[in-house]
């Protein structure tokens, strides 16, 4: 499964791309800093403003949400 999660540096986010990551799904994470990710986690540097463009093109099957937009 290819899914999002918002807010990537946060505590609770960041255990949740660990664990998706762990059962072989296909994580990716967008924050707008570039603090460093769990290992096999993308990080998809934006923030709410350049959102939309960021993630054009891009498909999910899931998003995960911890971040206000």
């Amino acid at each position: 499964m290819k899914m999002l999660i918002t807010g990537g540096t946060v505590f609770v986010s960041r255990y949740t791309a660990e664990y998706f990551v762990c059962r072989e799904h296909e994580v990716y994470v967008i924050n707008r800093d570039s603090r460093p990710q769990p290992e096999r986690v993308t990080l998809v540097k934006s923030d709410r403003h350049s959102l939309k463009g960021s993630l054009k093109g891009m498909h999910f099957d899931a998003v995960h949400g911890y971040m206000r937009l």
